[in-house]
Parts: structure tokens; C-alpha cells; sequence
């Protein structure tokens, strides 16, 4: 019996072999881009269940055994994924997932389609700056948004940087304003870790910036910080850290001691005068003070770590960071170090209702020494100081006569450290002193606090409308220490009596904003409107003051309240301000078929810095938008889309004082008399009222152009007029009148300009390809 089984069980193995050859043959492929036909390396092929069969070359090329018409599945990063049957030869087109026109941009209170934008916005992604080492937020607009200039005006470890949207727009202050996750920030952005960014956008001109009414006239730069994303329900744990060195660029040119001692000697022949150096050699090279106050290598550390995780029902991303920089000046008196922490959550609740938070808290601290002086800054008197002098003074002969003593005995308050008593130079005197001697004499320690939370729900009421309230908050606590040991650096430069100062500061705001959305298509009609109120106050306080003579040079001890001498030498003041802001307003974004767009905005304010007559402001704007490539008569293959704009708005300034309108009364006003003539302390009015103080209004108009060039260069065109009207400030009255003049509306202001930016960026089908910007 086995023996007839056999040879049956042989053939069937035969003929079933014979069989799955014929089923699977090899299939060659290539898998490229829609429009462009590029290829798309790396894209995976896979049968329909998942099982990965293999993934395209550079060239977009691919080879499989499968049999012919089975389904395939093909994908690639950043585009959509498709079904298709195999066939010998075949290509696969696949279609990018978002184009640069499609993606989403904030405009205030909303999004916006970029293809379908009328104004003039510009916007900055994570992925731009990703691979850049910031120390601020602002730094990722620098010289990738046209008509925005960032400039640092100082050398400092954490200093600040000064933002300028299409230049000044008043004298009266040119910041833009900044909205962070939808709360107002006053300050400033520098409590944000740039890590924790997702978008930042600019509205750069009037008809996109009236939504933000009486504060948009410097235009407005929107921030908005990461969420959780991603797979559902996996966790996404990311860490970014980087050290770097920091070294003066160069050095200034000066004359060693040998020449320094040549050329006094020649000054003095010249005047007639015996030579004061007998050997200019014997100094050598002397000091150079330039690499006694440079700190080299001066380290730069950041360390970021980021959790993340987003389901159906919600999502979350915490982070933490820590930044430290060292200046390269005096590396224990000039460094900065900030601390971040950051949570932000969404979460569901309901089918219809979302809710979430935003939570930041940021600690920076700060130790600067003085700059921008010519003899007052450690560089400025490295350049003056002679190099003749050594950093200390060793000779015991020196030091027992002057300038180190005073009738035989070495003066207390010398400058000196571990290394010894800092040199004083016979040479140089007056404002030019030992730089690392003076570096010791004056310490500033600046420290802050700062936690910005906002809470939100948003309601889907069905039909087209939707709700969301929120309510953000804004808290800070600031201040410095500062302390001038008693010094003595020469005969001009002394102090006998130490100095210590010391400052408080506390700032609050909270504000709420309610709004009623509307989005409906109607055929090829689409309109998307919002409306709401918001409302928001400010208040803020200071206090500080020095004390003269406390028993200690030591910075660590020396308070205020470590006082031994007469209650008269202490100097206390302290100031509060508060005011409130009151706005509605509406917005409507219509287009017709994605290829007729205009924008009307309309917002009123009110505010308690102004006077009773004029509290209301009212700042609208319309801007219209044709895209010409969706036109059916639209042939052209140089550019793909093109995109025309024009717009004009008012928006307002509330650069102001909380009382500029009212009329002040002044001390200080003394005058002697009576039987005894005796000096009586008394107050007179300082300011004359103004009750008619009003905003500042900024018209601008704009007219853009968009354009895409083939696949991947775009250029952004916008020709700008703006002017300010009623722009504040004080005239100058006759003295007899007796009274400063009020505050009032006088003044005008124009300038126009021209912004121009291009770019070009690579995708995952021009993998050699780079990004790039230009402004």
C-alpha cells in the first residue's frame, strides 16, 4: 500500500510546486510623486493584511514576487497612502498629504487656510528651528520673516532681544504685542523655552491685526506651544541636549607694554621732557588686559525632555528644561540660567464638549556687570588701562608706599582677592582703573518668577456653531539685588561706605475671552465667522530701596534690614499701576469656490488709560484675495499658484500711562515764610488735565502677491503704507504758565516699505534637497 502512495504523493508535490511558481513572478515598480513625478525613495510596499514586502530605492525603483493583480499597499512619509493591484512595470503615484498652500496658519481667535489668507501673515514651525540653538523665542524670527527685525542690543547672557514689525509706529513704543496660546503676555516672550514651540505666527499688517483691536499697531506675533500627538496611546518621550563653547570674535588692536614704554619715551623727547622709561624692553609684552577680562570657552549647556501621548478622548505634553550661559567677560560676575516646566492637556468630555489647559512655569536668574560705557565697562577700560601694570601688585615695596597706604598703613578697602591686592596704575588715573578690580566692586543679581495658565472649553452646538470660553492668567515676581563694597582703585575712584540696593516687583493680569463661532459651506460658498468679548486687567506694584553702610562686604550678607547707622540712610520708594480693557469684536471670512476670499474685521476697546470722552476705540479692517491658478482658464506650468492681496485697517497703540489723562498734584513744593521764616513743605498741581486723551490710530495698507514656482520655491511680495494719527505726546508750555502741559494726541507718523522672502524646502521626494530662506 506504502508503496503506491508514494509516487502519487511525489507527483502531487510536483505539480503543486509547478503551481506556486506560476502564481508568483517578479514585479518590478516605481513609486513617485503626483504633478512633479519625482521619486519617492523609501516607500514602503506591503500586501493588503501588512505584510511588508520591501521599500523603493533613491530611485523611487522597487522589485517584489508576488502574484499578478494581488493588492497592494504602498506609503510614504507625508503623503497618502494607496491600494493598488500589482502588474509587472507598474507606477505608483501618490499624493502629498499637505501642500504648503493647504496647511493651517492662527489668525486670532481662529485658523485659517494659508491658501485662503488676505492678509499679510508669516509663520515659523518647530521644524524650522528644530536644529537651532536658541536662547529665545524671539531669535526664530530672525532672518526667516520678512519685514520683522530682530536686534539684541546688548552682549549679556540672557539679554533681550528688540522685535520691530515693518519698523516704528510710534514714539510712544513699537513692541509687538504677544499672545501665547491665547492669553495677552505682558513682558515679553522670554519665559518660553523654544523647545516647547509649534507655530509662531506673524500678522504684520492692519487688516490681519485689527482682531487684536487697541494693541495690534505694532502688528502681533501669535505663539502656539505643542500639544500631544502622535499614535493613539503611545508614548513619545523625547530628550535634546547640546553643550558649546563661546569666544570673542576677535581682539582690539593695542601697543604692548614694550611699545607703550617706546612711545611715552617719544612723547616726552618730542615735548622737551626727560624720558621716563630707560629700558622699554625690560617690560616684555607686559599686560594684556583684553585676555585677563575675556572668560574663553565660555560654556553654553541645554537640556530639554518631553513627554507626550494623545488618544481619542485627549491628549498631553509635559516638558522640562534647563539653559545656563557664562559671558565671555568675567565668567563668575555675567551668566544666566533659566528653568522651564510646561504641561498642556486636552480632554474630552464629552461628544460635544473638549476642555483643556495650558500651564507654564519659568524661573530665570541672571548676574551682569556694566557695558556701552567707554571707561565704565570692563572692555572699555581693558582698551585705556596701561599694559605696564600687572593684574596684581606683588612688590612689597610698591605696596608700602602710595597709592596702597595712607600714613604708613595699607587702606582697608583695597581691592583684592585669593590672588592678592589688584595693581594700581601711577600711569593712567582718573576714569581708567584696574578692569578685574573693578569688576569686584559693583555685583547685580536679577531673578524672576513667572507662571502663565489658561484654562478653556469649547461646545460644539451642532448646526455650523461652536462655543469656547477661556480664561488665562498671567503672573510674575521680579526683581534685583544689587551691592558696591567700600573700594578704593585710585584717587578718583573710591568709596568709603558700602551700598546695598534691592527691588520687588509683582505683576498680575487675568483675562477672559468668549467667543461664537459660524462655518457653513453653501454649494461653493464658504463662510467662517467668529464674534466675542473679552476682557482683561493689569495690575502691578514696585518696591525698593538702598541702604548706605552696612556692616559687611559680603555680598551674601548685606540686606537693607542689616542696618547700623542713622535711619536717614535708608531710601525707600514704591509705585502701583492697574487699569482694565474692555473689547468686542467680529470677524467674517467668506470665499467663493477657494478662489474669491475676503476678510471683514471689525473690534471695539475700551480702556481706563484713556480719558472719560474718548474710552472707545474702534478699529476696522477689510481685505479681499483672488487665487488665479484655481481660474479654469489657468494654463501656466512656470507657476503653479498665484495668489493676489489687498487689505486696509485701522488698529490702535495704548501705549499709556494709567493716569496721563488726569490732572496730578506734586511735593516737594517748599517755600519759606511766616514770622520766623521757617521752610514749610507743601504740594502744587504738576500736570493740567486732559479728559479728550484717546488712542493712538495706525491706518495701513497693503497689496500682496503669493506665488509657488513648480513644486517647491514660493515668493511672498507685500508693498506697505502705514500712518499714525493722534500719535501722544506733552508740548512744550511758557513757564509762567506754571503747569506742565497734558498729554495729548499731536502728533503723526508715516512709513512704508516693501517686504520680499523666497524659499525652498526638501521633502522626502528630494532627499539631497535643502531648505532655505532668504528675506
Amino acid at each position: 500500500m506504502t508503496q503506491r502512495i508514494l509516487p502519487f504523493l511525489v507527483i502531487l508535490l510536483a505539480f503543486g510546486t509547478h503551481a506556486v511558481w506560476a502564481q508568483t513572478t517578479p514585479i518590478k515598480g516605481t513609486v513617485v510623486e503626483e504633478g512633479t513625478f519625482s521619486p519617492i525613495p523609501n516607500a514602503v510596499i506591503s500586501l493588503a493584511d501588512g505584510a511588508v514586502l520591501t521599500s523603493s530605492d533613491a530611485q523611487g525603483s522597487f522589485t517584489i514576487n508576488v502574484k499578478a493583480g494581488v493588492s497592494l499597499k504602498v506609503r510614504a512619509l507625508g503623503y497618502t497612502d494607496k491600494t493598488v493591484p500589482a502588474a509587472n512595470g507598474m507606477r505608483v503615484i501618490l499624493v502629498s498629504e499637505t501642500s504648503e498652500l493647504d496647511e493651517v496658519v492662527v489668525v486670532g481667535f481662529g485658523t485659517q487656510k494659508k491658501s485662503n489668507v488676505t492678509g499679510a501673515i508669516a509663520q515659523v514651525k518647530a521644524k524650522d528651528i528644530e536644529n537651532m540653538s536658541l536662547l529665545r523665542v524671539e531669535q526664530a524670527l530672525q532672518g526667516r520673516t520678512a519685514g520683522v527685525q530682530v536686534t539684541q542690543n546688548s552682549g549679556q547672557p540672557g539679554a533681550g532681544s528688540v522685535v520691530r514689525i515693518r519698523g516704528t509706529a510710534s514714539i510712544n513704543g513699537s513692541d509687538p504685542l504677544y499672545v501665547v496660546d491665547g492669553v495677552v503676555i505682558g513682558g515679553g516672550i522670554d519665559y518660553l523655552n523654544p523647545n516647547d514651540i509649534e507655530t509662531i505666527e506673524v500678522l504684520k499688517d492692519a487688516a490681519s491685526a485689527a482682531i487684536y483691536g487697541a494693541r495690534g499697531a505694532n502688528g502681533v506675533i501669535i505663539v502656539t506651544t505643542k500639544s500631544g500627538k502622535g499614535a493613539s496611546g503611545q508614548m513619545n518621550v523625547s530628550v535634546s541636549a547640546y553643550q558649546g563653547i563661546q569666544n570673542p570674535w576677535r581682539k582690539v588692536s593695542v601697543l604692548d607694554a614694550t611699545e607703550y614704554a617706546t612711545l611715552q619715551n617719544e612723547m616726552a623727547a618730542a615735548a622737551g621732557q626727560s624720558i621716563p622709561y630707560a629700558d622699554p624692553r625690560s617690560f616684555g609684552a607686559g599686560t594684556d588686559w583684553q585676555d585677563a577680562v575675556f572668560n574663553r570657552n565660555a560654556p553654553v549647556q541645554s537640556i530639554d525632555v518631553s513627554m507626550s501621548q494623545s488618544s481619542k478622548d485627549g491628549s498631553y505634553f509635559a516638558s522640562v528644561g534647563r539653559f545656563r550661559q557664562e559671558g565671555i567677560i568675567a565668567p563668575s560676575r555675567s551668566n544666566f540660567e533659566r528653568i522651564t516646566a510646561r504641561l498642556n492637556t486636552t480632554n474630552k468630555v464629552h461628544q460635544a464638549i473638549t476642555v483643556g489647559m495650558s500651564t507654564a512655569f519659568t524661573h530665570n536668574t541672571s548676574q551682569s556687570v556694566a557695558e556701552n560705557t567707554e571707561f565704565g565697562s570692563p572692555l572699555g577700560r581693558a582698551l585705556n588701562m596701561d599694559p605696564i601694570t600687572p593684574v596684581y601688585e606683588t612688590n612689597p615695596l610698591a605696596l608700602s608706599g602710595a597709592p596702597y597706604t595712607v600714613n604708613g598703613v595699607l587702606r582697608p578697602n583695597l581691592v583684592r582677592d585669593q590672588g592678592g591686592i589688584y595693581a594700581i596704575s601711577n600711569r593712567v588715573t582718573s576714569e581708567v582703573v584696574n578692569p578685574l578690580a573693578a569688576l569686584l566692586t559693583n555685583t547685580n543679581v536679577g531673578w524672576s518668577d513667572k507662571i502663565v495658565h489658561q484654562s478653556y472649553a469649547n461646545v460644539d452646538l451642532g448646526g455650523g456653531f461652536s462655543a469656547r470660553t477661556s480664561m488665562g492668567i498671567d503672573l510674575a515676581f521680579y526683581g534685583g539685588n544689587g551691592f558696591i563694597p567700600s573700594y578704593y582703585l585710585n584717587a578718583t575712584n573710591f568709596l568709603d561706605t558700602n551700598l546695598v540696593t534691592q527691588s520687588f516687583n509683582r505683576a498680575f493680569s487675568w483675562m477672559w475671552d468668549n467667543t461664537v463661532s459660524y462655518t457653513k459651506d453653501f454649494g461653493a460658498h464658504h463662510i467662517d465667522a467668529v464674534a466675542g468679548h473679552s476682557a482683561q486687567a493689569v495690575n502691578g506694584s514696585y518696591i525698593g530701596g538702598s541702604k548706605r553702610d552696612v556692616p559687611t562686604d559680603d555680598f551674601g550678607f548685606a540686606t537693607i534690614s542689616y542696618a547700623r547707622n542713622a535711619e536717614s540712610e535708608r531710601v525707600y520708594g514704591g509705585k502701583w499701576e492697574r487699569y482694565a480693557i474692555e473689547s468686542y469684536f467680529g470677524r467674517v471670512n467668506y470665499d467663493y469656490d477657494d478662489r474669491y476670499l475676503a476678510t471683514v474685521i471689525l473690534r471695539a476697546d475700551a480702556s481706563s488709560r484713556f480719558g472719560p470722552n474718548f474710552r472707545w476705540g474702534y478699529f476696522p479692517s477689510i481685505s479681499t484675495g483672488w487665487n488665479l491658478h484655481k481660474e479654469s482658464w489657468w494654463s501656466s506650468k512656470l507657476i503653479s499658484s498665484m495668489k493676489i492681496r489687498a487689505g486696509y485697517g485701522m488698529s490702535g497703540n495704548d501705549a499709556a500711562g494709567s493716569l496721563e489723562y488726569a490732572a496730578t498734584i506734586s511735593g516737594g513744593r517748599n517755600y519759606s515764610f511766616g514770622y520766623n521764616e521757617f521752610m514749610q513743605n507743601g504740594t502744587s498741581p504738576s500736570q493740567i488735565a486732559n479728559p479728550d486723551l484717546r488712542w493712538e490710530r495706525v491706518g495701513q495698507a497693503n497689496l500682496g502677491a503669493d506665488l509657488r514656482w513648480g513644486k517647491y520655491l514660493y515668493t511672498n511680495l507685500d508693498l506697505y503704507h502705514r500712518a499714525t494719527y493722534d500719535m501722544k505726546t506733552r508740548p512744550v508750555l511758557p513757564d509762567y504758565v506754571g503747569n506742565d502741559a497734558p498729554t495729548a494726541n499731536v502728533g503723526q507718523m508715516r512709513n512704508m516699505g516693501i517686504d520680499f522672502e523666497r524659499a525652498t524646502s526638501a521633502t522626502s521626494a528630494r532627499p539631497r534637497a535643502s531648505a532655505w530662506a532668504a528675506t
